[in-house]
């Protein structure tokens, strides 16, 4: 059972992520022969705060 999972930024909206997890459970249904039942995403959002690029924090 393939599980997929996505941090990142927090700030899309619920349908950014209904899009995401169509658009990647289509490929990996299609990539693993595979059924869509099989398929988990997990998304996690991380708060801006919380992440660092480049030795510095975003916010």
């Amino acid at each position: 059972m393939p599980i997929v999972q996505i941090d990142w930024k927090a700030g899309r909206t619920e349908e950014q992520k209904k899009e995401v997890v169509k658009g990647i459970t289509d490929v990996i249904v299609k990539a693993t022969n595979t059924t869509p039942d099989r398929v988990s995403v997990i998304i996690r959002d991380i708060p801006i705060g919380n992440i660092g690029r480049d030795g510095k924090m975003l916010k």
